[in-house]
């Protein structure tokens, strides 16, 4: 059996403000119904990097999310801008958010966090003996602080996160084959 795709009756544009857009679709289903399907439409994409430092540490930061009300530890991300990779993205959000500088950036995966309600879509890098150049210098809406943990307990650390970010468990995930067996003896990576 097939998957069979709704049509496409009629599009809305509920909100329209940076960095995303709100659509209603009205959807023709294959058992002739109809459906308003509400979603998000991102402007572009969005950079993470996992930024590990030449003594085997994570670069990472605890910042405030508005929509959960919590504080979380997540890698270094951003939305890429207009005319901007998402390899210069991320060196730009490492910079910013920790002051910290990536040296060569590795393309380790793709994702989609939420393709049920979100088009936007992620591009993760790791970024080996990253070092630190200047204080962080976050956007005025942002408030995060820079946090340093041992690659070697990352995995550990993010299970005893109560509700972990998906943007670090998947940065987790894709840099693991990367950091190899370095990261279970702590040793240097």
């Amino acid at each position: 059996m097939s998957v069979r795709l709704p049509r496409l009756l009629r599009r809305e544009t509920l909100l329209d403000v940076p960095y995303m857009r709100v659509r209603q679709d009205l959807l023709r289903l294959p058992d002739g119904s109809t459906y308003p399907y509400t979603y998000r439409k991102a402007h572009g994409s969005a950079a993470v990097v996992v930024p590990i430092t030449a003594d085997g540490s994570a670069v990472l930061v605890r910042q405030y999310r508005h929509p959960i009300g919590r504080v979380v530890v997540e890698f270094p991300a951003g939305a890429v801008n207009p005319g901007e990779s998402p390899a210069q993205a991320a060196r730009r959000e490492l910079l910013e958010e920790t002051g910290y500088r990536a040296g060569r950036l590795v393309e380790i995966g793709r994702f989609f966090p939420q393709p049920a309600s979100a088009s936007i879509s992620m591009v993760f890098y790791l970024a080996r003996n990253v070092r630190k150049v200047r204080a962080a210098r976050p956007e005025r809406t942002e408030s995060l602080e820079t946090v340093l943990w041992p690659v070697a307990e990352l995995e550990r650390r993010a299970r005893r996160i109560r509700t972990p970010s998906s943007l670090f468990l998947t940065g987790i995930y894709f840099a693991q084959p990367h950091l190899g067996a370095d990261r279970g003896r702590g040793s240097k990576v």
